[in-house]
């Protein structure tokens, strides 16, 4: 079974929030308030991505013994989840002496106002309530001034590489310093994401040698290694979509790394049929975007690989060493080939007055049937040694 290092290891108790304390004071203050009857407004956690601001509020419902009803804002089935947790909560609050919190992630992802209208009347619920987000500036002021802000910092490498040494230590696993460093450095103090990529270093290894950590260029927020990591994870639609819009990298050549990985993942046939089915209908608008130039379509393929593919997995994963996909393999390997072709088609075109593209689809195919008949005509072509040896075999 597919174990992910960042929930087998995500921090259990507020003690455990690496490189935040500060936030972890704050919090703990509020809660105790609650706790002594004085009703408290909302938590407003915000701060970059893998700075522990769910892992804080989940670890600060189990430190006061409260209920956590988890829900994530950018999913418009929350609502109606919210609409019901209010209905509930009085009658709940009757039949249970313990809390509720209710934690609200992403909550700077709410593009309509009947969302932020749920939000509001929750900040009046007689239940403690957390919201997250990366950026505070996208949630409305009137959100805001109902809130208690709370920041979580970009956590600082050495902070990184010490939680890095005690999940090593944990699995088992020798790894240098020296390649902690390199991923706690790649990290850029997104904790989760260091967490991944230490994870996949260590993949069927006992012992891992300097100079085989696990780094990509972060130009974005995600790497495509991480994208392929969480994307079956995702919680949401939105979730997963947004996993693509932070990737530096075309979503054409995205669709390439997931349709040779993500399968390699799923366990159960239906699950994997449902995935084919999502990658094979992606795969139908990459080729009319680029067959007909309508990037307006890009749209469509960007959900059908995130969100589709996310949304379609029921059943368990494997673990996998993500890979090179494979058509780029061929089409690396058969570059050269290309080209002979390319230059070939392109002299027949001259002769024949036709395009290169149509002398490569219709010309082609039968030239070294008619070479055979008639070797003559490789002169009048003006072929290379190499051309004729490549129409030859």
């Amino acid at each position: 079974m597919f174990d992910p290092w960042v929930e087998k290891y995500r921090p259990k108790t507020l003690k455990e929030i690496a490189g935040q304390p500060a936030a972890v004071s704050q919090m703990l203050e509020w809660a105790k308030k609650w706790d002594r009857g004085a009703r408290q407004p909302p938590l407003l956690l915000y701060g970059p991505h893998g700075s522990g601001k769910t892992s804080a509020a989940l670890a600060l419902a189990r430190d006061m013994g409260w209920d956590c009803v988890e829900l994530n804002a950018s999913d418009e089935r929350t609502y109606e989840a919210i609409r019901r947790f209010l209905e509930g909560a009085s009658m709940g609050s009757l039949l249970t002496s313990g809390r509720k919190l209710l934690l609200l992630d992403e909550a700077d992802n709410v593009h309509e106002r009947g969302g932020y209208r749920a939000i509001a009347e929750l900040a009046k619920a007689a239940n403690p309530l957390i919201l997250t987000a990366t950026s505070k500036r996208e949630i409305p002021e009137g959100i805001r001034k109902l809130c208690v802000e709370v920041g979580f910092e970009r956590i600082r490498i050495p902070t990184v590489v010490k939680v890095l040494a005690g999940i090593c230590a944990a699995e088992g696993v020798r790894v240098p310093q020296e390649v902690l460093g390199v991923i706690a450095e790649n990290s850029k103090g997104d904790l989760r994401a260091a967490i991944n990529d230490l994870q996949v270093t260590c993949a069927g290894r006992r012992t891992v040698s300097a100079g085989e950590a696990f780094t990509s260029p972060r130009v974005g927020e995600v790497n495509i290694f991480q994208l392929l990591g969480t994307l079956m994870r995702a919680r949401t639609a939105s979730e997963a979509r947004n996993l693509l819009f932070s990737l530096d990298m075309p979503p054409e050549d995205a669709l390439g790394w997931i349709s040779e990985n993500i399968p390699r993942m799923l366990r159960e046939p239906e699950d994997l049929e449902r995935v084919y089915r999502m990658l094979a209908e992606a795969d139908l608008f990459r080729a009319r975007i680029s067959r007909r130039q309508a990037y307006r379509l890009e749209k469509y393929l960007c959900d059908l690989m995130t969100a589709g593919v996310a949304m379609s997995r029921r059943g368990e994963l494997s673990f996998v060493r993500f890979q090179f996909p494979t058509s780029g393999m061929i089409f690396s390997r058969t570059r050269g080939s290309r080209a002979l072709r390319d230059s070939i088609a392109e002299k027949v075109a001259r002769h024949c007055h036709v395009f290169a593209s149509t002398a490569r689809k219709h010309f082609l195919p039968y030239l070294p049937f008619i070479l055979r008949r008639n070797p003559s005509l490789a002169d009048v072509l003006q072929l290379t040694e190499e051309e004729r040896e490549f129409l030859s075999a």
